[in-house]
């Protein structure tokens, strides 16, 4: 496989998302991709896979060649960043097999090999499982199974375990190893994370800014300090940090320090201004401490169910039962953990009144509720934005609007609150200032999530709910949506992130552990 001065252009775009990218792997070598979020990682898999120009158009100088020929789409298997937009098919099983169909695989090997993938990438749901109700991390499972099944020749993996815990994540580069070494695969995976990968990969290659900044060997699943370019260990390690890469054994990044106010709740602002009014506060003060005392509960959850997905006509829907009793209070961040699967997801949906329990206790205390029911899935919609803010699993779906700071401001426009100057604060503060002014079906993935947390954030919600709102981030870009987050608690907001990360869960107040029900 050869690339050769690639540079790509999206259409309107006045910088390269690629520039000037070199590249050569031989047949079955083993690469992981790594720099920071938006440097072009998942650009250059779509490259090499033949489909840079079936998102959006754009212009291609350079050239690819993969087995001597220039890809042309259907001959690499590609898991994408979003494994979502690649679910063609009703239920689990049809959509694993439908690579294989599209490459005249015989019916008598399909569905044996079907049964075997489910079972080794660790899915707990059967073929005639529905799609749409499966969770983040259970998608992102099929997505790979379907790429494993279907992989002959090339396996290109964009995050294949970013929504996964750690079990379902080990499981998974298991799966990845035993059919690249079974079927002697070449492999190109991107990934934020190195801890599990290295030993499974040939090579590190850091694209940052569109540009390939480094090409390391990696040998006894370390990475080989001796290679050429950097001086020493030392300045490998600092280069790599410096490129947004979370490298084992390094320190790990903590938050950046926020101004509350930036993200404080629009239901206590005639609170705020008279409480900093005249005070002789410093600029860090003001960064670091709150004007108003959090502590009031917000929301009330106990032992909740909810229907996870809208079945066909006579069929049953699968109920999700959240095993949980908290309340959700001003100031304090709560972080909500478990398996993949299990229900945290949907337990966001019903606390933002947007999935109608039909079990258990979603009640809004009267702080929250004010003159509003009690019973969030029975607020209007104006009711909801009012109170909540909320990141979904899938952050393209809380986009609207031509550009990233009319997505953002959406919200808040509609609600009749001015949010222009808290905006630009958040935007330049989560790394997007110079992407203002771009579409926000341009962005990569990691910018697209902190896209979602400043839109969730800047129209002052009571109440904020996060789903996996660290995915897909480099550790620069870590330390700024925690520092985000962390501000929104001092600020006085109830905060809920559904996770796998354990180094978010540390900075949360409590920890609410769901584990796997009975699912009718």
């Amino acid at each position: 496989m050869l690339v050769r001065g690639l540079t790509w252009t999206p259409l309107g775009a006045r910088t390269p998302v690629l520039a000037d990218v070199d590249l050569r792997l031989e047949p079955g070598e083993r690469v992981l991709l790594t720099g920071p979020s938006g440097g072009g990682k998942s650009t250059l898999l779509r490259a090499l896979a033949g489909v840079l120009d079936a998102a959006e158009s754009g212009e291609a100088t350079g050239e690819v060649r993969v087995g001597g020929e220039t890809p042309l789409g259907g001959g690499a298997a590609l898991l994408l960043q979003d494994p979502g937009a690649g679910q063609v098919a009703e239920t689990v099983g049809r959509d694993i097999a439908f690579g294989m169909e599209n490459r005249a695989v015989p019916r008598t090997a399909i569905w044996p090999r079907v049964r075997s993938l489910v079972g080794r990438v660790g899915l707990s749901v059967g073929q005639e499982h529905r799609v749409a109700a499966l969770s983040g991390g259970e998608s992102q499972r099929v997505g790979l199974a379907g790429s494993l099944a279907s992989a002959d020749g090339l396996l290109l993996l964009d995050e294949p375990t970013s929504m996964l815990d750690p079990d379902a994540a080990a499981r998974v580069r298991d799966s990845v190893a035993d059919a690249v070494a079974d079927r002697a695969l070449t492999l190109v995976l991107a990934e934020h994370r190195l801890d599990g990968w290295l030993p499974l990969v040939d090579r590190l290659v850091v694209v940052a800014a569109g540009r390939m900044v480094a090409d390391l060997p990696v040998r006894g699943g370390g990475l080989d300090a001796h290679a050429p370019g950097p001086d020493s260990a030392a300045d490998l390690v600092r280069d790599l940090t410096s490129w947004g890469v979370w490298l084992p054994g390094v320190p790990e990044p903590t938050p950046w320090p926020v101004a509350a106010d930036v993200c404080a709740p629009h239901s206590r602002a005639l609170v705020d201004a008279s409480a900093w009014s005249g005070s002789r506060a410093s600029a860090r003060e003001r960064e670091t401490s709150s004007p108003f005392a959090g502590g009031a509960a917000l929301l009330r959850v106990k032992d909740v169910a909810v229907a996870r997905d809208r079945p066909r006509r006579g069929a049953v829907a699968s109920v999700v039962h959240c095993r949980v009793e908290a309340d959700l209070v001003a100031g304090q961040v709560q972080a909500v953990l478990g398996a993949s699967g299990v229900g945290k997801s949907t337990l966001l949906a019903a606390l933002a009144g947007l999935r109608r329990p039909v079990g258990g206790v979603v009640e809004a205390l009267p702080p929250l509720a004010r003159e509003a029911s009690t019973h969030p899935h029975r607020w209007t919609s104006r009711q909801v934005a009012t109170r909540v803010g909320y990141v979904p699993q899938r952050p393209q779906a809380s986009v609207i609007g031509g550009t990233c700071r009319a997505s953002l401001l959406a919200t808040a426009r509609a609600l009749g609150r001015d949010a222009e100057r808290r905006g630009d604060a958040l935007m330049e503060q989560l790394g997007l200032g110079a992407v203002a002014d771009r579409s926000p079906y341009r962005l990569s993935g990691g910018e697209a999530r902190r896209l979602a947390l400043a839109t969730a954030v800047v129209h002052g919600p009571d109440l904020l709910l996060l789903d996996e709102p660290t995915v897909g981030q480099d550790r620069d870009a870590w330390a700024a949506v925690a520092g985000v987050i962390e501000a929104a608690a001092r600020a006085g907001v109830a905060v809920v992130a559904a996770t796998h990360d354990d180094l978010l869960a540390d900075l949360a107040a409590r920890r609410i552990v769901l584990t796997r029900g009975a699912d009718a």
